[in-house]
């Protein structure tokens, strides 16, 4: 309410009941912004006229989550009116006019008191002074121009329009042509103005909508890049990151790590089980290595783990070796879980994934081969 020009804001639950900022509790669940919210989008809602003091105004809505799912609704209403007459009251000694209107020429704001109080009479759709063809299709096709009309009453008129990019508006300047060629700075600089007046809508009317886009965004780049059981890394990212540190040509331990006996935790306790193990098993390897190191699923029971510090390697993979043999999973009951993994080291091993891989699993296959529960590290001079 501080950083913008909002005239009421309000918290609505799932039921469409709205407690606004002021106290005041009504029931908006009919309304079209409070039902698109619920589903998770963003919402700008038609143009509403208040009862009370006869302003038009559009609610912005944006959902509320918790736990990645829909609970509710924030909605804050806007003076549409004040926007359309903010930057333009100065022009021409206000013998000119903004306004807003829709893409069939509909008038979005009107400013009632103002009317009264010069004895104006003010038309309802822009058309009807202005049957242009040009026009029409313009506002169609959401371009910009400044033209020249004549009134159905023979006046001269300046008219300037410009797409808003919310709900397919226009914001339009009409002005004598009499008044106009007094003084030429609108003529000159409209473009300028209409283009600033643009960027003052969509910094106070969108700011919250763009941070939120911002945020959600990125949410959709970071689902995209793990796996979603285990919420580690997916092979293709996995992949990818290590990629690109070892461009680095520092030094690296590359692990693969494969669960036991993992085909007879599914055979025996069911697959719910097992996927509740990998679960388990990627926290336990998440909170067990540092934030710069990559942890990785690529597949079944497979994790790929990428140590920046090659010299402890071995210390970190004799403790966690323990930590998994003491992790209990109450389903299992008595079965012990163990992980057997493959050690290489960059630059020695290999300078990329797939070579490090393939020598790390050749010491995977090792240690499986000698007894399982323990590791193995890949030695060059191995046939």
């Amino acid at each position: 309410m501080e950083n913008t020009d909002l005239n009421r804001t309000a918290i609505i639950d799932s039921d469409g009941n709205a407690l606004y900022d002021n106290n005041v509790v009504k029931n908006v669940a009919h309304r079209r912004y409070f039902k698109e919210s619920m589903q998770g989008k963003q919402s700008l809602s038609d143009p509403l006229e208040s009862s009370v003091d006869q302003q038009t105004r559009v609610i912005l809505s944006v959902p509320i989550y918790k736990n990645n799912q829909v609970i509710g609704v924030v909605g804050g209403s806007y003076n549409v009116t004040k926007l359309g007459n903010m930057l333009f009251d100065d022009l021409f000694d206000g013998q000119g006019k903004s306004f807003i209107v829709d893409q069939d020429g509909n008038l979005i704001t009107r400013d009632k008191k103002y009317e009264k109080k010069h004895n104006i009479k003010t038309i309802d759709n822009l058309f009807g002074i202005c049957d242009e063809k040009e026009v029409k299709t313009d506002f169609n096709q959401q371009e910009s121009d400044l033209i020249q009309i004549q009134t159905k009453k023979n006046k001269s008129l300046y008219l300037a329009y410009s797409p808003l990019k919310i709900n397919d508006w226009m914001i339009c300047y009409i002005v004598p042509v009499h008044v106009a060629q007094e003084s030429y700075t609108f003529i000159k600089h409209y473009e300028t103005l209409l283009a600033t007046f643009l960027g003052l809508i969509v910094l106070s009317l969108m700011i919250y909508l763009a941070h939120s886009n911002s945020r959600e965004n990125k949410y959709l780049i970071h689902l995209s890049e793990i796996d979603p059981l285990t919420s580690v890394f997916n092979k293709e990212t996995t992949q990818k990151l290590i990629d690109q540190k070892l461009k680095n040509h520092e030094h690296f331990c590359f692990l693969i790590l494969d669960v036991d006996d993992f085909k007879s935790v599914n055979d025996n306790y069911g697959h719910a089980v097992g996927d509740k193990v990998l679960k388990n098993l990627s926290d336990l390897f998440k909170n067990h290595f540092r934030q710069t190191d990559i942890v990785g699923r690529i597949g079944g029971d497979e994790f790929i783990i990428l140590i920046e510090d090659e010299h402890i390697a071995e210390s970190r993979i004799q403790s966690l070796l323990k930590k998994v043999n003491e992790l209990k999973i109450e389903e299992l009951q008595d079965f012990k879980l163990s992980i057997s993994v493959g050690m290489a080291f960059a630059p020695s091993n290999g300078t990329t994934f797939m070579e490090l891989y393939r020598h790390a699993d050749h010491a995977l296959y090792q240690t499986k081969r000698t007894g399982k529960n323990n590791y193995k590290i890949y030695k060059n001079d191995e046939n």
